[in-house]
C-alpha cells in the first residue's frame, strides 16, 4: 500500500522557508540602496552673513578625499539665504567657505582668489573644515574666522610723500582649504601724515619686508622684517583667526615698536 503524502504538514514549512529567504534578500537590497543614497548636507551661513556687506560674496568649495572639487558655488551676500541644502555622495570632504566683502580687491580664479595688484586685503572671513557625510544627513556651519590682518602704522611726527613698500610672499588663497600659496607681490603706497594702513592676507612662512623710502631714493631709510619679529612673540599666520598688528615708528629717535592687538605684555622694540 503506497504511503500518503502529508501535504497539510509540509506546505507551511516550505512557505516559511521561502519567506525567510525572500526577506533576507529584500533586506540586503534595502541596505545596498541606502548606502547608495546621497547625503543631504546643510550649508548654514548665519555666522558669515553677520560679517557680510551688501557687495559681499561667499565662495563655497567642496573637495573629496582625493582633492577633487565636487561642488562649487558663489552666493551674493545681499540675496543669500541663511541656509541651503545640497546633496553629496556619501563620503568625507573638505568644505571651505570664504566671504570677500570687497571683490574689487580680489580676482576670482578657478582654484582660489588672488589679490589684485595695487590693492590691499581686508574683510576676508571664512573657514575650511572637515565634513563627515557618511550618514544620511550632515551640517556645515562655517565660522567667520578672520583671514586677514590689518597693519596699523603710526609715525611719531608727520611724514610727507614717504614711499612705503610691503613685500608679501602670498597674495593667493586656495579655494580648497583656504591655505595661502606662494605668490609674492609688493604693496606700495605714498604716505603723508601720521598714519598708514596695510591690509595683509593670510601669509605662508616666508618673510614680510616693510621698507620706507624718501622721495625717489632707491635706498630705504628703514627696512623691517615683520614676520621674523612677529615669530619672536609667537604670532602665527596659520592661526585659525588673525589678529591685527601695530607698528609705531620714530625716525628722529631711530626707534620702532611692534605690538599685536590684545597682546599687552609682549611688544617688540627695534633700534635703527
Amino acid at each position: 500500500m503506497a504511503k500518503r503524502t502529508n501535504l497539510r504538514g509540509g506546505a507551511p514549512l516550505s512557505i516559511l522557508f521561502i519567506t525567510i529567504i525572500a526577506f533576507a534578500l529584500h533586506s540586503c537590497t534595502v541596505k545596498e540602496m541606502r548606502e547608495a543614497c546621497p547625503c543631504r548636507v546643510g550649508l548654514d551661513f548665519s555666522n558669515l552673513l553677520e560679517m557680510a556687506s551688501e557687495q559681499g560674496v561667499i565662495r563655497v568649495n567642496v573637495t573629496d578625499s582625493e582633492g577633487k572639487s565636487v561642488f562649487f558655488k558663489e552666493y551674493a551676500a545681499d540675496t543669500c539665504e541663511h541656509r541651503y541644502e545640497i546633496t553629496l555622495p556619501k563620503g568625507t570632504y573638505t568644505i571651505s567657505s570664504l566671504l570677500a566683502n570687497d571683490y574689487q580687491s580680489w580676482k576670482p580664479e578657478e582654484d582660489g582668489i588672488r589679490l589684485v595688484e595695487g590693492c590691499q586685503a581686508d574683510s576676508l572671513y571664512g573657514e575650511a573644515e572637515f565634513l563627515d557625510a557618511l550618514g544620511e544627513e550632515a551640517e556645515a556651519i562655517p565660522d567667520a574666522l578672520k583671514q586677514f590682518a590689518i597693519l596699523f602704522i603710526k609715525f611719531a611726527a608727520p611724514v610727507k610723500n614717504l614711499r612705503m613698500d610691503v613685500l608679501i610672499p602670498t597674495s593667493f588663497i586656495s579655494s580648497k582649504d583656504l591655505a595661502p600659496l606662494p605668490s609674492p607681490i609688493i604693496l606700495s603706497d605714498m604716505v603723508t601724515g601720521k598714519t598708514a594702513v596695510v591690509g595683509l592676507p593670510r601669509q605662508c612662512s616666508e618673510d614680510i619686508i616693510i621698507s620706507f623710502f624718501e622721495g625717489r631714493s632707491t635706498s630705504p631709510i628703514l627696512s623691517i622684517n615683520l614676520s621674523s619679529r612677529l615669530k619672536e612673540i609667537g604670532y602665527d599666520f596659520s592661526a585659525p583667526s588673525l589678529e591685527n598688528i601695530y607698528l609705531s615708528i620714530d625716525f628722529n629717535a631711530g626707534q620702532a615698536r611692534i605690538e599685536v592687538e590684545g597682546w599687552k605684555d609682549c611688544p617688540i622694540f627695534i633700534t635703527f
